[in-house]
Formats: structure tokens, sequence, C-alpha cells
């Protein structure tokens, strides 16, 4: 039986995972794969922070113990963050040895060079554990579905935003107090910004995206929103119209061009996202040959993550055990990249969710709809709320439009923030109906 002995570049919350599980299940997976897999030794930032040492494994704080060590075969970076991680991994490749991470912020940025390492020193780059924890999704989009034209994805992938959404949803409170409820039970960092203003997921709905369509993307360009603006009111009035407001990430080709986005949706009882509560994650993906796909799971945390983390270690120590010196395939799934566009959010049409805060007052529906009709928007519903829920004259108000394009929305909230009878902001939310 082959013998991979594999290096850990981290040593936390999913580095212990992936120690943990190779360890605990070394048995179940050396009858299973015909490989003999051990955690050589892991990188650490000081080693009196680590608590407990399993005996088998060598601590160090150089991280060239690892990348310079001959027997080590692959090299499992859970460090986070941009750099060293994106250096050390590339260091390694350079080494000729295979890589695998779960760090999506790293591979979102510098994806081109990790690439390029990877075919330039004939050795696999995987990322399983980077996108929605133990769902194995990354593998499915780039093994199990080559023969599908893929149509269209749309996700929750940020356990924390989905979390904070659900308990604002049912326990009827505000967004900082379900964040602080978040932070308390482990679930949101101190620091929850990446989480909180749609960064991570864009990070995921990145990745899935070029294993998609395989397109050359830049980063930046996506666009992002956050949750941090969901009131408790448009929470509450998204529950009358049997609907939930869900942080989704999106991503679809059209004509050649790439619609990419992370922002808050309101979604009805039929879509597939709807009943997604909670810290889980769910990607609803969608081929021509396929039909429709759910995949569902936790999300995030030590072992789901560390789960999906060891089933790359594992398919690239099969590969070694047989002779497979090169990569089988390439680490987004397809021969080259080819450079595409992101389509300006403004030029996508969806349906919109608009709540305008007015005086209770003749008029209110007859020039709002006016001003909507001139920019070829079409109103399917509308509601307006009695007087009395709010301390001065004023009520929500709220429509529903069609399929509207987004630029032609935007024109139209800036005319009617302008009107006399309107006195705050309006609020405005995409629908999507699947």
């Amino acid at each position: 039986m082959k013998h991979i002995n594999v290096g850990l570049l981290g040593y936390g919350v999913v580095g212990k995972g992936v120690a943990d599980i190779i360890e605990h299940n070394h048995s179940l997976i050396a009858q299973r794969a015909n490989v003999d897999i051990k955690v050589k030794r892991a990188l650490v930032k000081d080693l009196d922070e680590v608590e407990v040492k399993p005996p088998h494994i060598d601590f160090t704080t150089d991280p060239y113990l690892l990348l310079d060590d001959e027997d080590i075969h692959i090299i499992v970076e859970v460090m986070g963050g941009y750099e060293p991680a994106r250096t050390f991994s590339v260091e390694a490749m350079k080494r000729g040895k295979h890589v695998v991470s779960a760090n999506k912020a790293c591979i979102a940025s510098h994806y081109r060079e990790l690439l390029a390492a990877a075919n330039e020193n004939e050795v696999s780059y995987l990322f399983e554990g980077s996108v929605a924890g133990g769902i194995p999704i990354v593998r499915a989009m780039r093994e199990s579905l080559t023969a599908n034209n893929i149509q269209g994805v749309s996700a929750i992938i940020n356990g924390t935003a989905n979390y904070i959404l659900t308990q604002m949803t049912e326990e009827k409170i505000s967004f900082y107090e379900a964040l602080a409820q978040a932070q308390k039970l482990g679930y949101a960092e101190l620091d929850p910004t990446f989480d909180i203003e749609g960064i991570d997921a864009a990070h995921k709905i990145f990745i899935l995206t070029l294993l998609s369509w395989g397109v050359e993307l830049d980063f930046e360009s996506i666009y992002t929103e956050g949750i941090t603006n969901i009131s408790p009111l448009d929470i509450e009035l998204a529950r009358e119209l049997n609907n939930k407001i869900k942080l989704l990430a999106i991503a679809k080709e059209l004509d050649g061009n790439i619609d990419i986005r992370v922002h808050p949706t309101m979604v009805g009882q039929d879509h597939p996202l709807y009943s997604v509560d909670g810290v889980f994650n769910a990607i609803f993906v969608e081929g021509d040959y396929l039909g429709p796909a759910m995949f569902y799971g936790q999300g995030a945390g030590r072992y789901p993550t560390g789960s999906a983390v060891v089933s790359d270690v594992i398919e690239i120590a099969r590969d070694i055990s047989c002779g497979i010196g090169a990569k089988r395939i390439n680490p987004f799934g397809y021969k080259e990249l080819r450079r595409a566009k992101i389509m300006p959010v403004e030029e996508i049409r969806s349906a919109f969710y608009m709540r305008f805060t007015v005086m209770d007052t003749a008029g209110v529906l007859r020039d709002i709809s006016r001003i909507l009709s001139e920019h070829n928007i079409s109103i399917a519903s509308a509601i307006q709320k009695e007087r009395g829920q709010r301390e001065d004259d004023t009520v929500p108000f709220v429509i529903i439009t069609h399929e509207a394009l987004g630029h032609d929305v935007l024109q139209s909230l800036r005319k009617i923030e302008k009107l006399d009878f309107c006195t705050e902001p309006p609020v405005m939310i995409r629908v999507e109906d699947r």
C-alpha cells in the first residue's frame, strides 16, 4: 500500500478537523482508497498556542520545513487570507507538490497564478472545501456535470448571513440583535464584515462561476450588496407576501457574458431556496440535461469543511498510488479559460420589491405609477398599510413589479424619491422566482 504524507499549512479550526479525520478514520480511508495517508507536519504561528499536539505530527513555525520536505506529497493550505497563503501554495507547486486549499478568498483573487503554477508543474490544485463547507459542490460541477451546459446557479452560501436573516424572520428582531446572537453562538466572527457585506458569498459564487462556464473574470467587478440595511419592517412585509428575504449568490450565462451578483433577494414559497434556514447552505443548479438539482448541507465548520478537504487529499493520493504523476483534470475543469464580461447589474432584468414611506394623501399610487410607466415598469401588485404603525402620519406603500431592467428601476426611484409625499429614501430588493 502506498504511503502518502500530508503537510498542513495552518492548524486552526479546519486544520485540526483535517488532522482529526485522517487520524480517526485512518483505517476506513485506507480500506476505501487503498492508500495510507498521514499528516506528517503542521505549520503554526506559535508553538505555545497549540493546546494539544498529537505525537505523530511535527509542529513547526518554519514553512520551508514542509515545502522542502521531499517526503511530503500533498500540502493542505488552510491558513486563510491572501498572503502568505498564495506564496506558499505557489512555492509548494514549484517543488512538485500537490496542493489542496479551502481558502476561497485566495482562490478568487489569485486563481490565474495558482492555475498557472499547477499547469506549469503538472500537479493537482484542488479546493472542494472552499465553497459551502461539506457540500460536495465543487467536484460535482467540475466532474459530475461535465456533460451539461449549466444554465444557472442560485445559492445560499454564507451561513452567518442566513442565520441572521432567519432569526430576524422567526424571532422578529433587528439585524444587530440577530448579529449579536450569531456572535454569541460562534456563527459570526468578531469582525463579521466579509459575511454580512456579502464578500464571502461573492468569493464562493465566483469560484462556482469559473467551474460552470470556464470563464476568466475579475473578482472586483462582481456586484456585491450585504444585509446590513435589511429592516424588520421589510422582513415582516415579505412575510405578509408569503416571501422571505435571503442573501442569494446568483450566476448565469447570457449570450456569452456572465450575470454574477450577490444581494438580498425576496423569494417566494415555490423557490427552491425558500426553506433553507439557519446556518445551512444550499446550491440550486440547473443543467440542460440534468435539469434542476439541489445540494444542501452544512456550509462551514471544523468537520464539514475538513471532510471536504480530506476528500481532495484522498483523490490526489489515489492518483499518486496509480502512478498518475500529473493531474487528471484542470482545477476548474476546462482545458483553457475564456475571457468573459461581467454584466453590469443595471443591465439585468428581474422583478423588484419597492417600499416607499409616504404621507397618507390622495394621488400616491397615481404619481408613482406614472413614473414607473414612463420607465417601462409595470406593477404586479401594490399594498398600502393602514395608519397607526408609525408615530407620524406616514405609511409604508409597497409595490412588486413585473420583470424590469435594473437601470430603469434605479432611474424611476430617483424621481419618486423627489416627490413631495415621499419622506424617506425608497427601499428596493430584487425578487427571484427561481
